[in-house]
């Protein structure tokens, strides 16, 4: 279950953002709409533990993310949370593999290749491995970042415009993944998005 009550952030020199209280129950998703500038992506940083609220509450599977330190909020995030951007973040000199390969030496997890070849194959990108960021279309790159945020099986992904770059066909085989992929963990879908394409697709919204 997910849950915020009371949550508030302020940006120095900016007038304070008040959000709504939500409760997301098991197995649903919820797509976060407004203009910009509402706050949809300081949002998704609030749940992900990027940012610390001004005020309020959030539950993440039973946990507080209030009470965690930062040491221990990088490490819950690593493992119970996956972060898919407008525009996917890789270190262009390394190829796919590698940036994968780093990433998981950032979070002090195992270094698997196979495991990773496995994950860019189900998101039909495997021949990708060995392919820098710079070779790959911008829907391939998205796929591979997607890849990258379900790696660990987390309980919850948050999706930050994902399709806003995106043409119709691109859009839509990024929106079945996210949803296939969240359906597969049982893991709650959080997706900001001012995309009239993306936000047909869900029931629940919460509007800034």
């Amino acid at each position: 279950m997910i849950k915020t009550e009371h949550l508030s952030f302020e940006h120095p020199g900016v007038k304070e953002l008040v959000f709504p209280d939500f409760i997301l129950e098991p197995g649903t998703h919820m797509v976060v709409t407004g203009n910009s500038g509402s706050g949809k992506t300081t949002l998704l940083h609030l749940l992900a533990g990027l940012r610390r609220p001004k005020t309020g509450m959030i539950e993440v599977g039973g946990n507080l993310l209030r009470e965690l330190s930062d040491a221990a909020m990088d490490r819950f995030r690593g493992r119970h949370i996956g972060m898919v951007y407008q525009k996917p973040y890789f270190i262009k000199s390394l190829s796919i593999g590698e940036n994968f390969l780093f990433y998981r030496h950032i979070a002090g997890a195992a270094q698997n290749p196979a495991e990773i070849k496995q994950v860019l194959e189900r998101l039909h990108i495997g021949d990708k491995y060995h392919k820098k960021p710079f070779e790959l279309s911008q829907g391939e790159q998205q796929r591979a970042s997607i890849a990258l945020a379900v790696f660990n099986k987390p309980s919850l992904i948050l999706a930050d415009e994902p399709t806003a770059s995106l043409d119709d066909l691109n859009c839509a085989d990024v929106m079945n993944l996210l949803l296939q992929e969240a359906r597969d963990l049982g893991a709650h879908l959080i997706l900001a998005s001012h995309d009239a394409r993306v936000i047909s697709q869900f029931n629940k919204r919460l509007s800034l």
